[in-house]
């Protein structure tokens, strides 16, 4: 594979991640496998998106925990204002 293609492509999935634009990251992951399917790529170049994409799966890990801390903050914020609206009385809310 040419290397700057496969910079390019390499570039673009890190982009996506960065943005969290998963169609962009779907996108640009199709267009690298059809390209090594192919032209095929180097030993070298194998390493290379071996150690890319160990990084890039830790970076969505770390998106994807981050978004469940804040869907389970809402949820806990939620609970929480549904007690008050239950058990709590008009001046609970004024201040």
């Amino acid at each position: 594979m040419d290397e700057q293609r496969l910079q390019q492509l390499m570039i673009a999935i890190k982009d996506a991640i960065r943005l969290q634009d998963w169609d962009a990251l779907s996108r640009a992951n199709q267009q690298l496998a059809s390209c090594l399917q192919t032209e095929g790529i180097s030993d070298q170049q194998r390493q290379q998106l071996q150690h890319f994409y160990r990084v890039g799966l830790a970076d969505c890990q770390r998106h994807a925990e981050t978004l469940w801390l804040k869907i389970q903050k809402t949820l806990d914020d939620r609970e929480v204002m549904a007690a008050y609206a239950c058990f709590g009385d008009n001046e609970s809310f004024s201040g």
